[in-house]
């Protein structure tokens, strides 16, 4: 039986001016003008598989960390 993966919803900070026109400057752009040397390439086996990497960097081993701070030292 498969079951299906769920993923955590990530609420992203919006973009900055600076961000958005540089969005803007690249969506003028053909795909041939734009550098992409430093995504690494995605092989057919790994899109049909699903194996992308940010999907899989959600899969990386975390540790959490508690810690109790005085509200003095705080402020």
């Amino acid at each position: 039986m498969r079951t299906s993966k769920s993923y955590k919803n990530i609420n992203l900070p919006s973009l900055s001016e600076e961000q958005l026109k540089e969005i803007e400057a690249l969506k003028s752009m053909s795909d041939e003008q734009i550098d992409t040397s430093d995504i690494p390439e995605a092989s057919e086996e790994m899109l049909a598989s699903g194996h992308l990497y940010y999907v899989d960097s959600l899969k990386m081993p975390k540790t959490g960390i508690h810690c109790l701070i005085d509200d003095d030292n705080l402020e």
